[in-house]
């Protein structure tokens, strides 16, 4: 019992151990900085280099959302398999960007050539009325199937 209650006092403050750095040091031993790119930034190069990308909370493989797995299986079902995904858990500021981004409040958010498709509601609605599989097509995402 005695050693759960000492470990508070060994615990370390968060301190800056290198306050001054040598600007003049190799640039591999330089801290790195993510304000390089901004979350604004980093979502319009990760939509502008990928023809569909899913922001979402965890990733396809273990989505932390029903909302996002659901999008995630509809991916599946149609058989949309290249696509980047992207957890917007792991940046708060990219979470937070990508609904300025597109103007919409909720996560996930699936994009396609581009363009803002919508979230789950919207993917969902599509899949109900049986036009998703067409707007997929439409938008060589998936290869067309042959009518019979």
């Amino acid at each position: 019992m005695l050693a759960k209650y000492s470990l508070k006092f060994f615990r370390i403050q968060p301190y800056r151990l290198f306050s001054n750095i040598d600007e003049s040091s190799d640039p591999d031993f330089l801290p790195k900085s993510k304000a390089a790119e901004s979350a604004h930034e980093f979502i319009d190069r990760i939509v502008k280099a990928n023809k569909v990308v899913l922001f979402m909370k965890g990733t396809p493989d273990s989505p932390q959302c029903g909302f996002s797995n659901y999008v995630v299986q509809a991916l599946k079902y149609y058989r949309v398999e290249n696509y980047q995904a992207v957890n917007v858990l792991e940046d708060p500021e990219v979470r937070e960007e990508i609904k300025k981004y597109s103007d919409w409040p909720t996560l996930p958010q699936l994009y396609i050539n581009q363009e803002f498709v919508g979230g789950c509601d919207i993917i969902t609605d599509m899949h109900q009325k049986g036009t998703l599989m067409e707007f997929f097509e439409k938008n060589d995402v998936v290869k067309k199937q042959k009518e019979e």
